[in-house]
């Protein structure tokens, strides 16, 4: 059974293995932080209509397109740059690879 490591603790690791990787993606805890007050945005507005509150469509459109572009680019930042920097930390931290590859 693989061992499940939390993301801030890879991030961490990268940063150690990989100074210049870790700068690259930036704070990553910081994003996560930022993506998490936007999803509550988005529930905060769904719950409005849901409960026949006034409010424009164009309010909730504009919350629900700000999640949606920022996630986007989000994980595509972390499918790009994250993921495969934080395989190279953790294959150079385990010994199954060497710096140069």
């Amino acid at each position: 059974m693989p061992t499940i490591i939390p993301r801030g603790h890879v991030f961490e690791k990268l940063k150690s293995c990989d100074p210049a990787a870790a700068a690259n993606i930036g704070d990553l805890a910081a994003e996560h932080r930022s993506g998490a007050k936007r999803l509550q945005r988005v529930a905060q507005a769904v719950e409005s209509v849901l409960s026949d509150r006034e409010v424009l469509r164009e309010t909730v459109h504009g919350i629900v397109r700000d999640f949606i572009e920022h996630e986007r680019r989000h994980i595509a930042m972390e499918e790009r740059d994250f993921f495969p920097a934080a395989v190279r930390a953790l294959q150079l931290r385990s010994g199954r690879r060497s710096p140069q590859n």
